[in-house]
């Protein structure tokens, strides 16, 4: 294309003016931000590293998450597990529960001590039980019962109870193995990682980058979260027998692991908070969002596991009108998970046997 020399001669003028021009303005930015006490944004995915073709976190970390929804401290322990401070973990003589999950056990933008698990462990060491998380978000069933295999064989004690706690998620990607890589600790896609990657690190160094991504986003509005899938009894995949049987398959899988090391299973169904916003008016047990829970729980009861469902005290919660979650997050409140802890510890901690689970307290659909 011939530009005429004229028009040639305005772009490069305009160029040399606009981009120094540019750069200083994003400068002064950068510095005023960073004077008002405006760091960059880090994000959950720099905590990770690889592990085969999957993730889990680094170990010994200490880490501040900060994003336009939440702040929060994340440590982790000599064995890559979220934990009240970073480094070595002791563990025994004392019984002690080993917790599994994904995010919401984790505890996506809450420090440890806010997360039910370690408001869990508040009631739990008192009574001479001990308490570790295993939870790793984004994590499904499946590589969170790899990584207790990985635990159980390094441990030099083994847990007298192994809480899993199935959120919709957990269940539904009950058996998905996702393939994911790992570089700086972010957690990217195999495919088309490049452009992640580099946002991404934009984010971990520039204020100026996330404090664009927070007005945009802020411009969009609070963000609405869509209810869980509806995983009907009546289609979909849990309307096959062939579903039902790997699921149950894998269920059975878990508990004969946990069993041969001498400890016991116990299920939690903790649902989140857009199931919340799914079922609200409606009668939870009757709704087809929890057909598969209620295969859950047949199994639990068929297998003797201890079962245990959040719903009802989390249902109260709702009816009072305080938010759940946060503004543009669905994980739960600090508030909320001291809630879910109490509830765990009323339901798990038995008066006179801190070996045994005291099932009085579990509730229902």
């Amino acid at each position: 294309m011939n530009i005429p020399s004229p028009i040639r001669g305005f772009l490069r003028t305009s160029l040399l003016v606009v981009l120094p021009t540019l750069v200083l303005c994003l400068t002064m930015l950068e510095v005023g931000l960073r004077l008002m006490g405006r760091a960059p944004s880090n994000v959950t995915d720099g905590i990770f590293e690889q592990w085969g073709h999957t993730y889990r976190l680094q170990a010994n970390m200490n880490k501040l998450i900060r994003n336009a929804s939440f702040s929060f401290t994340v440590n982790t322990n000599a064995y890559g597990f979220r934990d009240r401070v970073p480094g070595p973990r002791a563990l025994g003589p004392a019984p002690y529960f080993a917790f599994l999950g994904d995010s919401a056990t984790f505890a996506n933008g809450v420090d440890y001590a806010d997360s039910f698990v370690g408001v869990f462990a508040q009631f739990a060491v008192p009574r001479g039980i001990d308490v570790i998380n295993l939870a790793v978000g984004g994590h499904r069933l499946l590589e969170q019962e790899k990584l207790l295999e990985d635990f159980l064989a390094v441990a030099t004690s083994k847990p007298a109870r192994v809480v899993i706690v199935f959120t919709d998620a957990f269940i539904l990607h009950f058996d998905l193995d996702v393939k994911t890589l790992v570089k700086d600790g972010f957690l990217l896609p195999r495919d088309n990682w490049l452009i992640p990657f580099v946002k991404f690190k934009l984010q971990d160094a520039s204020a100026a980058y996330g404090f664009f991504a927070e007005s945009i986003r802020r411009i969009q509005g609070p963000r609405t979260f869509a209810g869980s899938q509806n995983h009907s009894s009546h289609g979909g995949p849990w309307a096959l027998p062939a579903t039902v049987a790997r699921f149950e398959a894998r269920l059975t899988g878990v508990d004969e692991l946990i069993r041969k090391v001498g400890a016991k299973p116990v299920y939690v169904y903790l649902p989140v908070s857009t199931d919340l916003v799914a079922i609200a008016g409606k009668n939870a047990a009757d709704h087809d969002l929890f057909q598969p829970v209620k295969l859950l729980q047949a199994h639990a009861n068929r297998s003797g596991v201890a079962f245990i469902d959040l719903t009802p005290a989390l249902k109260k919660l709702q009816a009072t009108g305080e938010p759940l979650s946060f503004l543009r997050d669905p994980h739960y409140t600090a508030g909320v998970n001291h809630v879910i802890g109490q509830v765990l510890a009323e339901s798990l901690l038995a008066q006179g046997d801190a070996g045994e689970a005291s099932m009085s307290s579990v509730v229902g659909h």
